[in-house]
């Protein structure tokens, strides 16, 4: 019973992610309210017991827009920097799941994140995969004669 809720669960959740890249989009104008970073930190443990280094972060840039829908899109850095409070901007969102695909200025586009549509499309494929039943994901955490699990090299 648990393997056909997770085979209709990862059908209808593949179903979403194609649907959302198949179906166009939708476009909205909206005036840019505020510009915002957030850091993410990465630690690692030094040689001495106890110690931890800062090793690495991962900025992500944010533009707050105003309006009717007031919403928040990430984008690159050079659209964060190529954009200030105030300006009328538009920015189209995928039809489902309204994430931001592109924000545009009036002069032309400033951030697209169309490159990350095959690895959405990619994960979509596994899920309806999964969910019709061509990969049986129980098989990589069963044993193998010796002892060991199949999906263990992965």
């Amino acid at each position: 019973m648990m393997g056909l809720l997770l085979r209709l669960g990862c059908f209808c959740v593949g179903i979403l992610l194609l649907a959302d890249l198949v179906v166009p989009g939708r476009h909205e104008s909206a005036k840019l309210v505020a510009h915002r970073v957030e850091t993410e930190w990465t630690w690692s443990q030094s040689g001495r017991q106890g110690e931890y280094r800062h090793q690495d972060e991962h900025r992500s840039y944010w533009l707050d827009m105003g309006g009717e829908d007031p919403r928040s899109c990430e984008v690159n850095f050079s659209a964060y920097e190529g954009l200030h409070d105030g300006d009328a901007v538009g920015i189209k969102l995928s039809p489902i799941l309204k994430r931001c695909v592109s924000v545009a200025k009036v002069n032309g586009p400033l951030y697209s994140n169309r490159g990350l549509n095959l690895g959405r499309l990619i994960g979509a494929l596994v899920l309806l995969a999964v969910g019709l039943g061509f990969v049986n994901p129980r098989r990589l955490w069963e044993r193998d004669g010796s002892g060991r699990t199949l999906g263990s090299g992965l």
